[in-house]
């Protein structure tokens, strides 16, 4: 009878041991789980405010470069206000891409719904990649389709944002010749859409 009690005794007291163990082991993932959301939310608010401060200046650069665009140039300095313009485009989009990878880790990146010009902003594009694609002496060709619409619904930044960042990987690999984005018009059931290809 006593030795049947110790053993229970046992057998109770390795339960419990194993309890313990369990519930002290969730309790410290649990923490863990919230200082990793702290520190998320607190990048996530750090990246915020410096792309803000960044943003600020930069927009205000924008702005002076495209009154300068308004005064009497020659084509020199014509061509190296373009080239500013350019590289202040880009370096907008670096920043607005630091700031997207934030709110794409914390599930909160949000698309537009806007109209915009399709073959503009690929003209755009391609002006703001062209200088780097000069200095390797590579050309970059744009071809669109014939029946591609003009207009078209989706967020301008974003597209602009990916397609920058395809031609210049394209450019950075490529060590002579060209590169060449095509857009063509795809049409499903229901629906129709616009692709690029790099």
């Amino acid at each position: 009878r006593d030795s049947s009690c110790d053993w229970s005794s046992d057998v109770c007291s390795s339960d419990l041991s194993d309890i313990t163990e369990l519930a002290r082991v969730q309790a410290e993932l649990l923490s863990q789980k919230e200082v990793a959301e702290l520190a998320s939310d607190a990048k996530g608010r750090f990246l915020a405010s410096m792309t803000h401060e960044i943003r600020t200046p930069l927009n205000g650069m924008l702005g002076m470069l495209t009154m300068l665009e308004s005064t009497p140039l020659n084509h020199q300095q014509r061509s190296h206000l373009a080239t500013l313009q350019q590289a202040s485009d880009h370096l907008l989009a670096i920043v607005n891409d630091v700031l997207d990878l934030s709110k794409i880790e914390s599930g909160k990146l949000e698309l537009s719904d806007d109209e915009f010009d399709l073959p503009e902003l690929a003209h755009r594009v391609v002006g703001i990649v062209h200088s780097r694609a000069a200095e390797k002496r590579i050309a970059i060709q744009l071809f669109i389709e014939d029946d591609v619409p003009q207009k078209i619904i989706g967020d301008p930044l974003r597209l602009s944002q990916i397609l920058i960042n395809l031609l210049t990987n394209a450019i950075k690999f490529t060590d002579k010749g060209h590169v060449i984005i095509r857009i063509f018009h795809t049409k499903k059931i229901g629906r129709a859409s616009c692709r690029e290809r790099v």
